[in-house]
């Protein structure tokens, strides 16, 4: 009797082991049917399993434990069937962010401008606010567009100088946000940076120090087709913030798509490999938008940038896909602390 029961456990715990993994396959599935992306976490076998995932999944900082070799991870469908051959146990998280789209400010004129700060902008809104502030403050204030997205929205960047026509010799700074298009907190935040340096130059003294000494450079957001991504729900709008995606809209992670200090490459102007490339992103070429920032990055002669990201209070130093301690970390660690 104890032994048919124990088999009829075991039945049972199979079973239902069995049903979690297909219901989690189903949810994933259907992720990826609706915005492109999947959003799970998982525990891997051993460490050099762990280290080999880690390469071809784009991993979140809101948990990775090397020690419990558990792991959050988002996958577009080629990195997703990849996944799937080590057969793993996973658990999909929520699969579309749970954004009000009351949240987002409706579309104003560009001089009735929200100060309150308490909603993204629409996109449109984003252009006119961009636009409204080279034209209010020309002197001071210019914008550029560096390029267009996968869904040709604008790569927007605004530089503030006292002297903004002119290349001065003076340092460059540039902030950039958003490039996973979900983590949105630096998106008003760096729109909230330019406005408080054009509205307060002339009668703040630090801002005038900052002005006139620095050229600055601000994109606000830097992956428009991840946070404006509309889905395919019932009155979801390309124009507001209501289902945003981290990947851009060829579903593939901008932050995985830049060659790395282990072995740097560059396609030429002509379109040729100058070197072999590494790329963690799986479609073996740059997305427009990396391609935009990296030729208006080796345009300028920038010391020092910031890009914000969300999710999790940390701060990423230079060069860190190694676990070596970098030449520079005192350095790295004392602007850090200073920032925090």
């Amino acid at each position: 009797m104890n032994r048919t029961l124990l088999v009829y456990l075991f039945l049972i715990v199979s079973i239902s082991a069995g049903y979690s993994q297909s219901t989690s396959l189903e949810k994933a599935q259907q992720a990826l049917a609706e915005i492109g992306e999947v959003n799970f976490t998982f525990k891997a076998e051993t460490q050099a399993q762990f280290k080999e995932m880690i390469q071809f999944l784009s991993i979140s900082h809101k948990h990775v434990d090397q020690k419990k070799l558990e792991v959050e991870a988002y996958a577009n469908q080629e990195t997703f069937n990849k996944f799937l051959q080590y057969g793993l146990d996973f658990e999909v998280l929520s699969s579309k962010p749970n954004f009000d789209p009351h949240k987002s400010a409706s579309t104003k004129s560009t001089q009735a401008w929200d100060t309150t700060w308490d909603a993204y902008p629409t996109y449109t809104e984003y252009v006119a606010k961009m636009n409204y502030y080279a034209t209010t403050y020309p002197s001071i204030c210019s914008l550029q567009t560096i390029g267009t997205t996968v869904n040709g929205r604008s790569l927007f960047v605004l530089k503030i100088s006292d002297n903004v026509s002119s290349d001065e010799a003076e340092p460059e700074f540039f902030y950039s946000s958003s490039m996973h298009g979900d983590e949105l907190a630096g998106f008003p935040l760096m729109i909230r940076l330019i406005d408080y340096l054009l509205t307060n130059y002339g009668s703040d003294t630090e801002v005038d120090n900052l002005v006139n000494n620095l050229e600055i450079f601000i994109c606000p957001n830097a992956n428009p087709d991840g946070s404006y991504d509309a889905g395919d729900g019932p009155g979801d709008d390309p124009n507001l913030i209501d289902s945003p995606i981290r990947a851009n809209a060829n579903g593939q992670d901008l932050n995985r798509n830049y060659p790395d200090n282990q072995n740097i490459g560059r396609i030429n102007g002509n379109g040729g490999n100058t070197s072999r490339l590494h790329f963690e992103s799986t479609n073996n070429h740059y997305e427009p938008e990396t391609e935009a920032f990296m030729k208006f990055e080796e345009s300028r002669n920038i010391v020092l940038a910031a890009n914000f990201h969300g999710g999790v209070e940390l701060v990423n130093y230079p060069y860190d896909n190694t676990y070596n301690q970098h030449v520079d970390h005192d350095y790295f660690e004392y602007i850090s602390v200073e920032y925090a």
